[in-house]
């Protein structure tokens, strides 16, 4: 979803996003924001132009955007979210490779075992 919203002064704006998700959440602006109900754990860069959080939701929630300025502000933002497949296959290049190495350790465990 990609929006332009116009935040009036000490004023918010909520973008709601869904639960069980890897949520990105990318924003610029006119006049600096603040932007609140993120994990304490995502993921925020920024280039001075382009900021960004990341994080995982495992329910649904909302991001609030914040003009704490005596001026309007005007926010340009997307937010993605990845679940279903797209997160499914994020997860397996973790899961791989930790069923595979608790097969190798069975099967070890097993030839132990017959002995």
């Amino acid at each position: 979803m990609s929006n332009k919203v116009v935040i009036l002064p000490h004023e918010s704006y909520t973008v709601p996003y869904k639960g069980g998700s890897e949520v990105l959440f990318s924003y610029n602006f006119s006049n600096p924001i603040k932007v609140y109900g993120y994990p304490s754990g995502a993921t925020t860069t920024n280039d001075s132009i382009l900021y960004v959080i990341c994080f995982f939701s495992s329910s649904p929630g909302k991001l609030i955007l914040c003009n704490a300025n005596n001026i309007s502000s005007t926010v340009y933002f997307t937010i993605y979210e990845a679940y279903g497949l797209a997160l499914d296959i994020e997860y397996m290049f973790v899961v791989s490779p930790i069923l595979i190495v608790s097969g190798i350790a069975l099967i070890i465990y097993s030839k132990l075992i017959k002995r």
